[in-house]
């Protein structure tokens, strides 16, 4: 399985200065941009900031159910009760919460 890892997500926010945020993809505070792990990593991939559908692109590479989970784990969601019998959605998760422990302000 595809995996988005720590690594990538520090690097896609070193590479592109945006700052860690929950719940959105992305977002315009005053102080700067901000964007979700999916959405620093679609900008580092070269995508425009605020695309939305470019970051429905990034995750296109990735299972489905793998994304939801990591996108629920960064955003700092309880894992779906209805996904936790699901190996590829609890890594997902795993994987998000990494992240955003890594990341985190």
């Amino acid at each position: 399985m595809k995996r988005i890892t720590v690594e990538m997500v520090k690097e896609a926010y070193a590479k592109t200065g945006l700052m860690p945020h929950r719940g959105d993809y992305f977002f315009q505070y005053d102080e700067g941009r901000c964007a979700c792990g999916i959405g620093a990593l679609t900008v580092a991939a070269g995508y425009p900031f605020g695309n939305g559908e470019a970051a429905g692109k990034f995750e296109e590479g990735f299972e489905l159910r793998y994304v939801s989970g990591f996108t629920n784990g960064f955003d700092g969601e309880r894992a779906n009760l209805f996904n936790r019998d699901d190996e590829t959605y609890m890594q997902g998760h795993e994987d998000g919460r990494a992240a955003w422990e890594a990341v985190k302000p």
